[in-house]
């Protein structure tokens, strides 16, 4: 902590006065009632050097200054009142900028006050006694209080306000600095700004400042810039006296204190009365001009795999509706835009350097994305995507310039999830014709299914937690940081990732241990689809579980270390090399490889604990099956099953092995690898008796038949 001494002081105000002065406006108006307080003009220090002393002490890594002087000195700080807590909008808080007009900088004193309108004027010159007081920046503001704890900045108690807090008669006439929303900085924090050609946003249009259901301690409501699109956020307390007024729909100018969210990170404008919100003029609907030109699925069409420009002054204009929503935290500086709010048959991620996108671009706006100087292409595991080239990849788009390139059009759909399945290889949706009924080749009363267009919102159903995670939360692994959440299909026992960010407010929630559905927005990751959701809300486990008979996940798993589960047998036939255990992105699967065993043959059993086939009937046995460097002809992997197994590694190759079919393959293309792929369903109604299940695989080092196989998610299903 630093202490200010007197000698300092008077050398600091010598300074101050000889170019600034006192400010005398010819509009500054006595209150008669109010005596002056009579304080000495050399013993006023000005807000700026207020700021300049915390600025020194954050030079010493300190984080406040606190002001101490010699005994019988007093030093004040003046500035006049810019805030009034009058209406609600303002609590326990007066914010003073350094003159009437054209200020140069302001400082919010927190006192444990309220209501203070009836004491304070708007526009009055108040003296704030520093004895004592510290400052810090408190929200993201120049904040001036009593000190709390180490570093910390508080309310100024009730019965200190007085000795702490003195009126002048003198009542100025604030005149706000005119100011477009691009040209905002943090200058002009704790100041009396007005925004110039503004209007609230289509998709705040119809709301209310501060009554809607989604706003728990503020509302935040969008405004827009007509000139160029910037954008601030006007933030109204829920204990306002006019959060229930609906907003002004036209244009015009808006008056008030510029603040930071709570967080102290983004520019926040607060008004003290809707009187300060004249919004009398036509609207400028920034869209207007613009006509889609080009639809998502023709983009897509178009790419080949080199990034798509296009050029300066195109006239290339997308149309589509938002699905995404950064508002819980699991998207990240992006927004998913799919091109129908009814079975889409595209969509794409515009990538944005900006956060809290989802106020400008709730779910369900129409948007018109214009594409005149951005590239479309693959970022970030190969998801398509439109921004800024970086290298031969998508990059976003600089801050500020979002809504230069976005526009919302002021109507809003409600999404429907496109109803999905998970396969042994991917998700898929029925395929539709151009009427959007279901095509049926085979005319067997199922219709085809395709791909699911990646980007779009999806619905999945019958799903549940493996039994191995129940416990677990939404982002997080017991001893862990893993952003990765298995779910299983009750209807084929496939699975499917949910990527869910350790940054999202939900992260550490339990995830629910019930069946039902889950929606999300369709990812990938390096060729693995991915669901995104955007809250809890997207996730209804709420009816009973379809657990297996058997289930093995193997997220006990300890990365690269040899196979040892309890009630397995992992055998070495022939060679050294034993099956081990791997995790990757917090998902643990069994692995054999031949690779660097230096033996002609490798044989190397992975058999599972014993099964009674008797105490049930119609078994279905399912797994997933990754491979990586394969070798050309080598088919390394056989399923098997016995019923006269002993259980030892010695009866392994005494007993009797029946081979099962199962779906696998081998592509020596990169692309493919490490994509697990279903089994598909294997029919075990067959089996009687005590039966064990074998993962055999055959290989060679030297003669280069090593490839990676990685086993997971092991099920036996009953009906």
């Amino acid at each position: 902590m630093k202490h200010l001494k007197l000698i300092s002081v008077i050398s600091i105000l010598l300074i101050l006065f000889t170019f600034s002065g006192c400010v005398e406006d010819d509009f500054d108006v006595p209150d008669a009632t109010i005596e002056d307080p009579g304080i000495d003009p050399s013993d006023v220090i000005t807000i700026g050097a207020v700021a300049g002393e915390l600025a020194q002490a954050q030079q010493d890594n300190q984080s406040i200054f606190t002001f101490e002087f010699d005994d019988g000195i007093e030093k004040f700080v003046s500035g006049y009142l810019i805030s009034s807590d009058e209406a609600g909008n303002f609590f326990e808080e007066l914010v003073l900028q350094d003159t009437p007009e054209n200020p140069t900088a302001g400082l919010r004193v927190m006192v444990d006050v309220n209501p203070l309108f009836t004491k304070y004027q708007f526009g009055q010159k108040l003296f704030i006694r520093l004895n004592g007081l510290t400052v810090g920046i408190s929200n993201g503001v120049l904040t001036l209080g009593v000190l709390e704890g180490i570093n910390g900045v508080e309310k100024i108690p009730p019965a200190r306000e007085l000795e702490y807090i003195r009126r002048s008669p003198e009542i100025a006439t604030i005149v706000p600095t005119q100011v477009d929303i691009q040209d905002l900085d943090d200058s002009f924090l704790n100041t009396f700004i007005q925004l110039q050609n503004a209007q609230f946003s289509g998709t705040s249009l119809g709301k209310t400042y501060a009554s809607e259901p989604e706003d728990e301690f503020d509302g935040e409501r969008v405004l827009e810039d007509c000139n160029d699109g910037g954008s601030i956020i006007l933030s109204t307390s829920t204990f306002s006296d006019f959060k229930g007024l609906t907003l002004p729909g036209g244009s015009g100018t808006v008056s008030g204190v510029l603040a930071k969210d709570f967080f102290g990170e983004t520019n926040n404008l607060i008004i003290n009365t809707p009187e300060n919100v004249s919004l009398s003029n036509e609207r400028c609907d920034l869209s207007l001009s613009l006509e889609p030109t080009i639809t998502i699925l023709e983009l897509r069409e178009m790419f080949s795999g080199n990034p798509i420009l296009f050029p300066p002054g195109s006239d290339a204009v997308l149309e589509g509706y938002v699905v995404s929503s950064d508002a819980e935290g699991n998207f990240f500086k992006n927004i998913y835009i799919q091109d129908a709010p009814v079975n889409p048959t595209a969509a794409l991620q515009l990538l944005v350097d900006e956060n809290d996108l989802h106020f400008l671009y709730p779910i369900g706006s129409k948007v018109l994305l214009r594409l005149d100087g951005l590239y479309a292409g693959e970022a970030f595991g190969d998801v398509f995507s439109v921004g800024f080239l970086d290298g031969n990849e998508i990059d976003r788009i600089e801050e500020g310039q979002i809504q230069t390139i976005l526009f919302t059009t002021g109507d809003s759909e409600t999404i429907v999830p496109t109803q999905a399945t998970v396969g042994g290889s991917g998700l898929t949706i029925d395929e539709l014709d151009d009427n959007g009924n279901p095509v049926d080749d085979d005319m067997d009363g199922t219709p085809n299914q395709i791909p699911a267009p990646e980007g779009i919102l999806i619905e999945i159903s019958e799903m549940q937690l493996p039994q191995g995670d129940i416990g677990q939360a939404y982002a997080f692994y017991s001893g862990t940081n893993s952003a990765n959440r298995i779910v299983e299909s009750c209807d084929n026992s496939n699975t499917v990732i949910l990527r869910n960010s350790g940054f999202a407010s939900f992260a550490s929630t339990q995830f629910p241990i019930g069946r039902g559905t889950i929606s999300g927005v369709i990812s990938q990751f390096n060729g693995t689809p991915q669901i995104l959701i955007r809250s809890t809300n997207d996730v209804n486990l709420e009816g009973e579980r379809c657990d297996p008979l058997f289930q093995e996940d193997f997220q006990a798993a300890t990365d690269d270390t040899t196979f040892d589960f309890e009630g397995w047998i992992n055998y070495a036939e022939e060679g050294t090399a034993l099956w081990t255990e791997d995790v990757f992105n917090g998902n643990g699967y069994a692995r054999f490889t031949a690779f660097q065993s230096g033996d002609s043959s490798n044989i190397g059993w992975l058999i599972t604990p014993p099964f009674d086939m008797d105490a049930q009937s119609g078994e279905i046995l399912t797994f997933q099956m990754q491979h990586s460097f394969p070798d050309a002809g080598h088919d390394p992997m056989e399923l098997l099953y016995s019923t006269d197994f002993d259980g030892t590694e010695a009866g392994v190759t005494n007993a009797t092995w029946i081979s099962l079919p199962f779906t696998k393959s081998y592509i020596e293309d990169f692309g493919t690898w490490f994509s697990f792929v279903g089994s598909g369903d294997i029919d075990l109604s067959g089996v009687t008796g005590t039966a064990y299940i074998a993962f055999r695989y055959t290989g060679s080092d030297t003669a280069n038949q090593n490839m990676n196989i990685d086993i997971d998610n092991i099920r036996i299903n009953v009906p």
